[in-house]
Formats: structure tokens, sequence, C-alpha cells
């Protein structure tokens, strides 16, 4: 079993709170795990930890083989895409521009780009599906339309794992079903997804793995073993079937 992600007795603590307790927790090279949990649960601080972005009080961290912060750790074999609200809305570029910048993430930022970088920038936004897009301006984009471009340009770094939290949050049920289907098809080609989401009806239909996560991690398996346990009830403290949302977007806007 080849672990890319190893978690070993982490802790996080922010102003002497405690937002992560004692979370031991594994991703092995091509699986698609999805992460569940109630607001507040440290979902995405876990998430920001696992990119290099916060750094453990204590515990350890590793993907692939080094601490997110170690000055070797590859980033770009990691693409992460942040949730819609935390992405700059004044990004005065186009679709194209900011599929871009991801090569920068492999190349370095006083790098010129050549044709083969181009070359890997439009085959992201094609696999993303957004080549009719690819002049507009991101800032005048749907929600939808925005994660599918933050998603292309992790795609131009080329990475191995892809780290999204919340990427189908405010998109509707027909769009979320065709976003779904492309990382399907990213994990098929060998890329490892790791997945935060509140939308579990819609998740465990597609992902490997579960963990459910508030604070401590309380559980992982399969998403047949984690649907028919009681203890996600009481995890979130209603019926988890409630969890599941439509969007409010329009079909064709994402």
């Amino acid at each position: 079993m080849n672990k890319i992600i190893e978690i070993v007795n982490l802790y996080f603590r922010y102003k002497n709170i405690e937002i992560l307790t004692d979370i031991n927790f594994f991703v092995s090279k091509g699986e698609f795990v999805g992460i569940i949990g109630p607001n507040g649960a440290g979902k995405t601080t876990l998430l920001k930890l696992l990119v290099g972005l916060l750094s453990p009080s204590s515990g350890k961290i590793t993907v692939f083989g080094r601490e997110p912060q170690h000055p070797g750790m590859n980033k770009y074999l990691i693409g992460y895409v942040p949730q819609a609200n935390e992405a700059d809305k004044n990004f005065p570029i186009s679709v194209r521009e900011v599929v871009a910048l991801g090569r920068y993430h492999e190349k370095g930022f006083f790098t010129n780009l050549n044709a083969e970088d181009f070359e890997i920038v439009e085959t992201a936004i094609k696999k993303m599906n957004i080549e009719s897009i690819a002049d507009k301006q991101f800032n005048a984009l749907s929600g939808g339309q925005k994660q599918r471009t933050l998603i292309a340009r992790a795609l131009a770094q080329r990475p191995k794992l892809l780290v999204l939290d919340e990427p189908t949050a405010g998109i509707d049920v027909k769009t979320q079903a065709s976003f779904y289907e492309i990382l399907k098809r990213l994990n098929q080609e060998g890329i490892t997804i790791i997945m935060v989401s509140h939308d579990i009806g819609a998740l465990t239909k597609e992902v490997s793995r579960i963990a459910c996560l508030n604070r401590r991690l309380h559980m992982q398996g399969s998403p047949a073993e984690i649907m028919k346990s009681e203890q996600l009830k009481k995890l979130y403290g209603y019926d988890v079937l409630l969890l599941t949302h439509e969007g409010k977007e329009d079909v064709n806007e994402s």
C-alpha cells in the first residue's frame, strides 16, 4: 500500500483553542477520499495543514514522504482548490490566464512559459470543459465556473494529488453530477483526490472511502459502512439525509 498522505497524532490549536485533536489518518495512491463533518469541525483546517498553509501544534504530517512545509517539498505535486469564497473575486484576468498560473507552481514564478506550457494549459481547460469561457474574465464567472477554472489551474501543475474544499457548494444538482463525472475521470487517470463536502448523499456515491471529522476523527470506512452507522447521526446531531442540498445556480451558468 503506497501511502501518499500520513498523519500521526496530529493536534492543532489556535489561540489556545483546540481545533483538531489526535488525528491519525492516511491516504493511499489512487484513492478518492471524502471528508465530512458538521460546520466548525476543522475540515478546512485539516486541508490547510496538508498543503502547508498551517503548521501542526504537535504530531506529524507527511505528503509524498515529506512534511508539507519542508523546503524540499515539491508543492506542484499538490493541486489545492480552496472554497470558492476564498478565491480572489477581483482577478482582472481571463480564465485562460488563471489556468496558466498553475504552470508557475511547477516551473517557478520567474520563468517564461513556452509552447509546451500553453499546450498543458489548453489540455487542463478541455478536461474541465471550460473551453467556451476561456476568454471570459474570471471575476465575471458563476460560482460553478470559478470552481472549474480553479481546478483547471490546479491540473495545469500536473499534480499527483488534488485537495478540494467544498468544490460543489452552491451549484445545482445537475451541474454537481457532471462535476463528479470529471473528478471520477481524473481519479481513473491516476490522480489521488481528497475532498471536503457537505453533500453527503452525493459524496457517498462517488468516493472510495469516507472520513468523519468533528475535531476528532470519529470513524472512517467505505461509504456503505459509514451510511449504516448510527454514530454518523450522533456526529451531526440530526438526520444526515437532511444535509444534502440543491444549489441555486442556473444549470447553464455553471
